[in-house]
């Protein structure tokens, strides 16, 4: 079984201590986001979790927790996002020039091929053009390439509850032609680094400028991470297109704190 945690909010910044503390209880109760009177209880107990996938923006409160949860022997994977929006795009979050170094020490310690980087979402804007881009995605290949095992990236999604504030904030709507040309040019930015580059839930087309489909819980890594096998085959639970393992998902929606916002878990 691997818990995602979470898709629905960032529980490595926000909530470790509560996370750490249904680990200890052994189970956890977990509510379906689209009715939440359906309440499943999960075991959190080591002979049950395959692995631990972690999604954050910033890991740094969660470290103490790591360290713990590596020495229970609970297997786990880093899912860290990190562009370089401004406080306009992403208002909730501490200053992140000191995050590169963050992500070295932990591959130091746990291994690169345990941290994913994300790239993600890519919006567009007169502020944030193709150029900029190019040079930030450069600037943080060239500071990550050592830390990471892999990066994903993905295009804004028009979620409607964020069609409001794209219009009054001038966010455009990626064309296709745009799409396809910045992935060429991203991919040939991460070729240069040494890092591969994969698309999350972008469609086929991308494989033509040598982007593969990204599966971020990807049954692979998760196998050679936790030395188990996992079982292949598509999560149904998510969005058309998307590759990922079968996962339950352990986070709340509107309980993260970063203010994202193009965030489609906020409410």
């Amino acid at each position: 079984m691997i818990i995602s945690a979470s898709r629905r909010t960032d529980i490595p910044a926000f909530h470790g201590d509560w996370l750490i503390s249904q680990v200890k209880a052994g189970s956890i109760q977990v509510s379906n986001p689209r009715r939440p009177s359906q309440i499943r209880q999960v075991s959190l107990r080591r002979q049950d979790v395959t692995a631990f996938v972690f999604w954050t923006k910033d890991p740094r409160p969660f470290l103490g927790h790591l360290r713990w949860l590596d020495r229970q022997g609970y297997p786990f994977l880093l899912q860290i996002t990190l562009t370089g929006y401004g406080c306009d795009i992403e208002p909730g979050l501490p200053d992140k020039d000191a995050l590169p170094q963050v992500l070295r020490q932990l591959a130091a310690q746990y291994g690169r091929e345990r941290i994913v980087w994300r790239y993600d979402p890519i919006l567009m804007s007169t502020k944030y053009d193709a150029a900029w881009h190019n040079r930030t995605f450069q600037a943080l290949c060239e500071q990550l390439k050592e830390a990471v095992s892999q990066c994903t990236f993905s295009f804004m999604d028009p979620y409607p509850r964020i069609k409001r504030w794209m219009k009054e904030s001038g966010i455009e709507t990626v064309s296709p032609e745009l799409r396809l040309s910045l992935a060429r040019q991203l991919s040939t930015i991460s070729r240069s680094c040494g890092l591969p580059l994969r698309a999350c839930c972008e469609g086929a087309d991308l494989a033509e400028v040598g982007i593969e489909a990204a599966s971020c819980i990807d049954p692979e890594r998760i196998a050679q991470i936790s030395g188990q096998p996992v079982a292949a085959g598509r999560d149904r639970g998510q969005r058309p297109g998307c590759h990922c393992s079968p996962s339950i998902d352990i986070g709340t929606y509107g309980t993260c704190g970063h203010g994202c916002r193009y965030c489609y878990a906020a409410r």
